[in-house]
């Protein structure tokens, strides 16, 4: 079951990712973020992973304001 789950959820980034490659004319530059994004390090079409990307991004804001 939980191979079932992994393997869809690979397949939808796929073809998600492939459709909007498409669309651009030029294959985008694919971040993986949150806590379980190291799950998928071995899907081919994810180019880097950052668990903590969004807290990154909220202290940067944070810092802003």
């Amino acid at each position: 079951m939980q191979s079932g789950i992994y393997n869809g959820y690979a397949s939808m980034l796929e073809g998600v990712i492939n459709k909007i490659s498409i669309e651009l004319g030029k294959k985008p530059f694919v971040i993986a973020t949150g806590g379980l994004s190291s799950l998928f390090a071995d899907v081919k079409i994810i180019n880097e992973l950052d668990e903590d990307l969004t807290l990154k991004g909220l202290k940067i804001i944070a810092h802003l304001l």
